[in-house]
């Protein structure tokens, strides 16, 4: 039942084929939402977290050359921050699934 409640749903939205593709998304988006403060706090820190996933990827290389690492073992500088990003989010992960927290 919910598939087909879906496809309706899907169908009712897309019969305007003559509007244009910035038409169909400004049609698809909420701005309500971040009348709520609590929302709107955090996609803003959603969005300033994102501003940095990367930096320590693209500077460990330049990192490592100026701390006088050998070039054979720069990678293992970029492989411990994968793995140590991997774990963080796991550990995070878990802690914030427990009620005492």
């Amino acid at each position: 039942m919910d598939n087909e409640l879906y496809l309706e749903t899907y169908i009712n939205q897309n019969e305007n084929h003559d509007e244009s593709i910035i038409g169909q998304l400004l049609a698809q988006i909420n701005l309500e939402s971040l009348k709520n403060n609590a929302f709107a706090l955090f996609t803003r820190s959603n969005f300033l977290s994102s501003l940095s996933f990367f930096v320590p990827y693209n500077f460990a290389h330049d990192l490592a050359k100026d701390t006088l690492v050998i070039e054979s073992h720069r990678k293992f500088v970029l492989l411990a921050v994968g793995f140590s990003t991997c774990f963080g989010h796991i550990i995070i992960g878990y802690l914030a699934d427990q009620k005492w927290v």
